[in-house]
């Protein structure tokens, strides 16, 4: 019993915790209990199941991804409308991810870094600083993953994204 009420606790405080409070040792698990780890890197191994929300932004004009928050290169949505509108990539980073998504009938194009490029479907990437640009229909989506150094891979999509 202590040791479950013991964990409830700690889960709970984790929760309101902010990572980058812990500081830079990371976390340890203990016997079900989390404590700064002393001496740790900051990389958390799980053997079970983390879930979250997926971070939605919504934007109506070109826009930089990153701009707002750094976190945005990391997992985000972004729900895009107006004609031709641009969504420039950030220089990659390995593991970085993001969504964009049509929310109506114009064409969307999603800008990488001048130094990288994107592999759209295909073994090889596209030249660094060629853009994709999708069909114009409301719904059409890529999700990107930055898999190393050298730029992006679309993971998934719907509709035609057509390399620039």
């Amino acid at each position: 019993m202590k040791k479950i009420i013991a964990l409830t606790i700690a889960t709970l405080l984790l929760m309101f915790v902010p990572l980058s409070a812990l500081g830079a040792g990371g976390i340890g698990v203990y016997g079900g209990v989390a404590a700064p780890a002393a001496g740790s890197s900051s990389n958390i191994a799980v053997t079970g199941t983390i879930s979250g929300k997926m971070p939605i932004i919504t934007k109506s004009d070109d826009y930089t991804l990153g701009t707002d928050s750094a976190q945005e290169a990391y997992g985000y949505m972004v729900f895009m409308s107006g004609a031709n509108k641009v969504l420039a990539l950030p220089p990659v980073v390995a593991g970085m991810s993001v969504c964009a998504y049509s929310v109506d009938a114009t064409a969307k194009v999603v800008d990488p870094n001048a130094s990288d490029g994107i592999r759209n479907g295909t073994a090889d990437r596209n030249t660094d600083g060629h853009k994709v640009t999708s069909g114009g229909t409301a719904g059409d989506f890529v999700c990107l993953v930055a898999d190393s150094a050298d730029g992006w891979t679309v993971l998934g999509k719907s509709g035609t994204w057509t390399d620039e």
